[in-house]
């Protein structure tokens, strides 16, 4: 069974012709009131599992873009940009800022267990990073896509910025579950 392959012959109830990506775009994004129709369509069991464009009606049912399609791209950028800056700030290697800190060598060392000590932080960091991965290499192991290196450090990345931004939640077993199907959704939309 080929989702994709079923979804370009499919027809859509409304007429005899076979859907195909472009007519899909159009008929979920084109009416004037698309967000609508689509969450309408997701509360019926009508947006299936071929469609071409799952990953962009959920980055509306999310909130991740904009009711205005003229704005999406800009918006699509920015969360981009504002993701790596996030990443910037949490993903880091306390040797890049040795020469920044103006902590004497008691505090800002690897052996420091000074609770200012950016080394303290940083393994208190990796000890994150494990429990999180952990997890993460155990999502969906039927699944080949949830195998792959690039997929699971995406994951983590995520979930471990997410942890550092929100630390009264921080990271709980499951988050990974939760992410997996938009990875997975994301990445299916950019094979179509």
């Amino acid at each position: 069974m080929d989702p994709v392959r079923d979804a370009e012959t499919e027809t859509d109830f409304s007429s005899s012709q076979p859907i195909t990506p472009e007519s899909e775009w159009k008929r979920l994004f084109h009416a004037e009131n698309h967000a609508e129709t689509i969450k309408e369509m997701g509360l019926e069991g009508r947006l299936r599992s071929g469609m071409a464009f799952r990953s962009v009606c959920w980055r509306i049912f999310l909130g991740c873009l904009p009711e205005k399609r003229s704005d999406w791209e800009e918006k699509v950028r920015e969360s981009r940009r504002a993701y790596e800056a996030t990443k910037k700030m949490f993903i880091d290697d306390p040797r890049k800022n040795m020469e920044s800190t103006d902590l004497s060598l008691s505090v800002n060392n690897p052996l420091s267990q000074d609770t200012d000590s950016p080394w303290n932080l940083h393994f208190q960091d990796e000890n994150l990073k494990k429990e999180i991965m952990q997890d993460v290499q155990r999502t969906f192991p039927e699944l080949e896509f949830f195998e792959a290196v690039t997929v699971q450090e995406m994951q983590l990345n995520i979930l471990f910025c997410y942890a550092k931004g929100d630390p009264k939640i921080s990271y709980r077993q499951g988050m990974h579950e939760l992410l997996a199907p938009i990875l997975f959704v994301l990445d299916s939309d950019k094979r179509i």
